[in-house]
């Protein structure tokens, strides 16, 4: 099979999913320059390439990683002092249960796609919209620097194009592409690329940042005007990004800086136009960083469960644990709560990851502690979901197969899901709540009171505990009404749903609480989250007043 690998004319190598080399075919070794494929299994990009190739790897790495499909790019290097472009196919390597185990590479060389394609002018054209391609986008900028002119480029991200492309289907979203390009060529002509799936690139010749602005702001104005597409109207917006060109070593930093910019763009909500400055770089090098530590410390197992009970207030009777998730970095003894990392975990997918680990430990630690000869009664744990886990379409069986090969009762486990997540429902989000329901899982809304969703929506979800949030508990003052909290307690008993209230931080809310009959509260008056090691001595009684 080796023989057959290094035959094939071009590029080939394979990854695990620790980013490390487990294989590479004679190509891949003549063009890198390795001699024998030991030299590199085993290793990591930062251990073969300069940082900033290694970095833009592992990037590609990544983005694939998280798609959980495959991510054609075109990338320049330089090697031997002269720029290079890559056209480089990143698939995912599944095991037989279809889970993502590693990542192979296909690579090819500017070089030896003219002798084994068609070099006409068709390849640099889309398909799709019939502008530029990514390839032609590349030599444009490059010619520009090349000829140490002024100019800039203007990235145009379609904000609304995957949910268009999801809701109405791909074809739906190939027409849309298509319309979107029509009135962009109408204004940029030649001038105008396809970049990405949902982007446009335009090359102009000026940096003049008021320039620049008027350009984009008859952009902006442009899309008010809806598409009529297959006899439908279709409203949307832009994010435009711009970098300038101007003193720049290569096309892919300029690209990176657009990118950086459009994201920042569509990040405030879209339809609107942000011009690169070096502190996107720095945010985005600071993210990066950020996430590296993240996925190591997932990977390393850094995280853990920390415990906070909710307290029956009238007698002190434990009536449940909630299961938060904290993160000791190796080598530091400062335990991190979730505010400081759960946004990475979430941009970056891995909350999918860490969430079947949260879902194991819970039940490891309600067995763990039912079968304590000390403790008298089961007690039973809530764990937190994000709505990016409901989107894997596999929470609910993961839920159900874990409780199953623990021997939890699901009524003995409560999924948490925040308010806001259900404002707007998902789909996927219904099943799930509704499967997981069917099966005896308790469902909670966290934070209620936090956002705008409908109370009436409490009628047409499967709810059976709403935890109210602690910007409404904080107002309570000893001997004055709060009409929300009392209205909520109203609605509450009207839909059969249990209440809870958090942020319980001194002995007069408790009180205040207890007089108006809110029987379950949950704060740091009650107790502070802790480690299971240093909970369990305290459960004999299942108190923990």
């Amino acid at each position: 099979m080796s023989m057959l690998l290094d035959q094939l004319p071009f590029a080939l190598w394979a990854k695990d999913v620790k980013g490390r080399y487990v294989g590479a075919n004679q190509q891949w070794l003549d063009d890198e320059r390795f001699v024998n494929v030991s030299e590199v299994v085993g290793k990591n990009d930062y251990d073969l390439f300069e940082p900033v190739r290694a970095a833009t790897h592992i990037r590609r790495d990544w983005e694939m990683f998280d798609e959980g499909r495959p991510l054609i790019a075109v990338d320049t290097i330089e090697r031997d002092g002269q720029p290079e472009t890559q056209h480089v196919t990143r698939l995912p390597l599944r095991n037989e249960n279809l889970e993502v185990i590693g990542i192979v590479g296909f690579s090819s060389s500017t070089s030896v796609i003219a002798d084994t394609i068609d070099q006409s002018d068709a390849v640099h054209i889309d398909p799709i919209t019939g502008v530029g391609v990514q390839q032609a986008l590349h030599d444009r900028i490059g010619k520009l620097i090349d000829s140490d002119q002024p100019g800039s480029l203007m990235i145009i991200r379609l904000d609304d194009y995957e949910i268009v492309s999801d809701s109405l289907g791909h074809e739906f979203g190939d027409m849309l592409l298509r319309a979107a390009a029509r009135r962009l060529t109408t204004a940029f002509g030649p001038h105008l690329f396809r970049n990405r799936n949902d982007e446009f690139a335009v090359v102009l010749p000026s940096v003049d940042h008021g320039h620049l602005r008027e350009i984009g702001e008859a952009m902006l104005t442009k899309w008010r005007q809806p598409f009529v597409i297959d006899g439908n109207q279709i409203y949307g917006s832009v994010s435009i990004g711009v970098a300038a060109l101007t003193g720049r070593a290569r096309s892919t930093l300029v690209l990176q800086d657009g990118a950086l910019a459009v994201s920042d763009a569509a990040k405030h909500g879209g339809s609107r136009m942000v011009i690169y400055s070096p502190e996107h770089r720095r945010a985005a090098d600071d993210e990066f960083a950020q996430q590296m530590l993240v996925r190591r410390a997932v990977s390393d197992k850094e995280f853990n469960l920390h415990w906070q009970p909710i307290v029956n207030g009238n007698t002190g009777q434990m009536f449940a644990f909630e299961g938060l998730l904290r993160w000791r970095p190796a080598g530091g003894s400062q335990i991190l709560p979730a505010a400081e990392f759960f946004p990475f975990l979430e941009r970056s997918g891995l909350i999918v990851q860490l969430g079947k680990f949260v879902i194991a430990e819970a039940c490891r630690q309600h067995v763990a502690w039912r079968e304590h000869p000390s403790i008298k009664t089961p007690i039973p744990v809530h764990i937190n979901v994000s709505a990016r886990q409901f989107m894997s379409g596999v929470l609910a069986s993961d839920v159900i197969s874990t409780l199953e090969e623990n021997g939890v009762a699901p009524n003995q486990l409560t999924i948490e899901v925040v308010e806001s997540a259900i404002a707007h429902p998902s789909d996927e989000l219904l099943r799930d709540l509704h499967t997981l329901r069917e099966a005896g899982v308790k469902i909670a809304i966290d934070d209620f009171g936090a956002s705008h969703s409908s109370i009436a929506s409490l009628a047409s979800l499967p709810i059976d505990i709403a935890k109210v949030d602690r910007r409404l508990t904080s107002r309570i003052v000893p001997g004055t009404p709060e009409p929300i909290l009392e209205a909520f307690a109203t609605v509450f008993d009207a839909h059969g749903i249990t209440p809870v209230a958090q942020g319980i931080e001194s002995e007069e809310q408790l009180e205040w609480l207890r007089s108006r009959g809110w029987n379950l509260v949950q704060g740091y008056h009650l107790g502070q989250p802790r480690d299971a090691h240093d909970i369990t001595p305290l459960l004999s009684g299942s108190s923990v007043r």
